[in-house]
């Protein structure tokens, strides 16, 4: 049994609905019930006293879908199942919490029930708040963004000041959490109807969250739609709900500020004042009992839900639901990406060490076969294109061909090219003698175009220049442009080579 110290607790309640100004349909529902016994809920606008009470607001959503039969199937599938649980006189706080809880459940498997038999009513859902005040607690579990506050004046200060009991399930109050955004920015964020958690969501058991609070003698309790809180701002809220006389003259003027601020929304409220009870003191407002076992989204999935349109109001600022679904389809799409991305790398690092591969047989066939100032050569060029291995790779294969042109036109000392080929190349008995020769230090400094790495670039193009490079070298490199220019070519070299 508990171990509370037996006080004489009492309250006085009031709750109110309003269908709003903008809205066709009410699709809240409240709830509240003071007679265990006879089982007596008062479903709409009623003034109550009691020491104990079972209270529920539902705030449904989906427009078009059904909102309204969603939030009715959340109160009438509490309503059958408390009185009776209560019978037993639970009176530990896990035990009442386990209750809260499973009352939750059960409205949430009815809503999928419902909408099993009536698919025009698919996509239906509603946010809940269900609590019970008993032995001057409040115990409280809540799925969505319809919240519970508490109103109360500190000891020893004149001002009274407004506590959040709940924290919404939405994704405005993860930023609020995570410091990026306030209170105040949070309820005028153009996504701030956007909720993690709701009844009647197929793909995503509802977590409740819980807590439990104590209550002091002149405490009021409002518990409310986003109707109420998403319409006026906190201090608005407090000068209403604590400027005014008696909890009556309160609920009516809070009403009235609701409609003056434009009521976009269904506004419904249970508000309650604690006519006895402990009087607080210095250490009432120190952190007691309070568990909110968080069973919402990632502030991840939040970041990357958007919303299925069968699942939202045309009305404005409607209530809208993420979906996992979605959340499922931009999952899948990100690991798609990553592995794209994996794949281009591994690709891309296959690539490179082929190139590395190519590089490394080039230099080792122009080692083999190559002279002193090939050698020279080839270091220039893979100083020129450190960064650039593909051209590199053409820049040796390119030096490669040289050589084992010069190679084979050493072996054969006279090569006449027939017009219709692009060099001509004439090796003489002197020049086959000077390539004998080691080129020394001197000669290859004579060459500029040895020291400027120019010759093998595959951006210039330039055959006269290559073919001024090769003017110290055996070969004699003549690039032509037409036939009869080979054949001029040709016929002098014949010449000369008769007069001789």
């Amino acid at each position: 049994m508990s171990e509370y110290q037996t006080i004489p607790f009492s309250f006085e309640a009031v709750s109110r609905t309003h269908i709003g100004l903008v809205r066709q349909i009410n699709e809240d529902a409240i709830a509240s019930c003071v007679d265990f016994t006879e089982k007596i809920w008062n479903r709409a606008d009623h003034d109550i006293k009691g020491s104990e009470i079972v209270f529920l607001i539902a705030d449904g959503m989906g427009g078009t879908n059904a909102g309204e039969i969603a939030s009715a199937i959340t109160l009438d599938s509490v309503s059958a199942f408390f009185p009776q649980a209560l019978e037993q006189k639970v009176d530990e706080e896990e035990d009442i919490i386990r209750l809260l809880k499973r009352s939750v459940r059960l409205s949430h498997d009815a809503i999928i029930d419902y909408a099993d038999h009536h698919p025009e009513s698919q996509g239906m859902g509603t946010t809940v708040v269900t609590g019970i005040i008993r032995q001057g607690r409040v115990y409280v579990v809540w799925v969505g963004d319809s919240r519970v506050y508490r109103v109360y004046q500190p000891k020893g200060e004149n001002k009274s000041k407004i506590e959040m009991l709940t924290r919404d399930h939405s994704m405005v109050w993860d930023l609020v959490e995570q410091g990026k955004l306030s209170v105040e920015e949070a309820r005028v964020h153009p996504h701030s109807n956007i909720i993690t958690q709701s009844l009647g969501e197929i793909t995503h058991q509802p977590k409740p969250d819980y807590r439990i609070v104590k209550l002091y003698r002149g405490d009021r309790i409002l518990v409310c739609t986003d109707g109420i809180h998403g319409m006026i701002s906190e201090p608005q809220l407090l000068k209403v709900v604590a400027g005014v006389g008696t909890i009556s003259d309160a609920a009516e003027k809070l009403t009235q500020t609701i409609l003056q601020a434009g009521a976009e929304d269904n506004l419904s409220f249970v508000l309650l004042e604690v006519k006895e009870g402990e009087e607080r003191n210095i250490n009432s407002d120190k952190p007691e009992h309070i568990e909110t076992k968080s069973g919402g989204l990632t502030a991840y999935q939040h970041a990357t839900f958007r919303n299925q349109s069968n699942n939202l109001s045309s009305e404005p600022h409607s209530k809208k639901r993420a979906s996992l679904f979605d959340f499922s389809i931009w999952t899948l799409l990100i690991a798609v990406l990553i592995l794209s991305s994996l794949l281009w790398w591994l690709r891309k690092d296959g690539h490179q060490n082929n190139q590395e591969v190519k590089v490394q047989e080039l230099m080792s066939v122009i080692n083999a076969i190559g002279s002193e100032t090939d050698y020279n050569l080839r270091d220039q060029l893979r100083l020129k294109y450190s960064n650039q291995t593909d051209s590199l790779i053409l820049a040796l294969q390119q030096l490669k061909d040289k050589i084992e042109v010069r190679s084979d036109t050493a072996k054969s000392p006279k090569v006449d090219v027939s017009p219709n080929k692009e060099l001509i190349v004439e090796m003489t008995s002197q020049n086959a003698e000077e390539e004998s020769k080691p080129t020394t230090q001197s000669q290859a400094s004579k060459s500029p175009t040895r020291q400027d790495g120019q010759r093998y670039s595959s951006a210039a193009g330039n055959k006269d220049s290559v073919a001024q490079e090769y003017k110290s070298s055996s070969i004699i490199y003549h690039p032509t442009e037409d036939s009869a220019k080979a054949k001029e070519i040709s016929q002098d070299s014949t010449t000369k080579n008769q007069s001789k």
